[in-house]
C-alpha cells in the first residue's frame, strides 16, 4: 500500500473515498463532511472546524489536532481503533 493523502484548504465541501490508503492528513478544512473505507496506517486532521468523518472498515488510529466541532463516527470494526487529541474542542465520538 502506497498511497498517502493529503487534503488542505477545504470549505464546504463532502469528500468519499472508497478505496483502501496508507495514510491520509486533512489540514485547514471547514464544514467538510469525510467518508473513508479503510486506512492501513492512521487518518490525522489538523487545524480544522467542523468536520465530520465516517469510517467504515477498520483503521488502526485517528489523530485530533487543533480542531473544533469534530464529530468522529466509527462502527463496529472499529473498537479498537486509537482516538488522540490535542488541543481539540468538541470532540464527539460515535459508534
Amino acid at each position: 500500500m502506497k498511497h498517502g493523502l493529503f487534503i488542505e484548504n477545504c470549505t464546504n465541501c463532502q469528500i468519499t473515498i472508497d478505496s483502501k490508503f496508507k495514510s491520509l492528513q486533512l489540514n485547514k478544512c471547514e464544514n467538510v463532511v469525510l467518508t473513508v473505507k479503510s486506512c492501513v496506517s492512521g487518518v490525522e486532521l489538523m487545524n480544522s472546524k467542523g468536520l465530520t468523518v465516517v469510517i467504515k472498515e477498520k483503521t488502526p488510529s485517528v489523530s485530533v489536532d487543533k480542531c473544533d466541532k469534530v464529530n468522529l463516527l466509527l462502527n463496529e470494526t472499529n473498537m479498537e481503533t486509537d482516538i488522540v487529541s490535542c488541543r481539540a474542542s468538541e470532540l464527539n465520538v460515535s459508534v
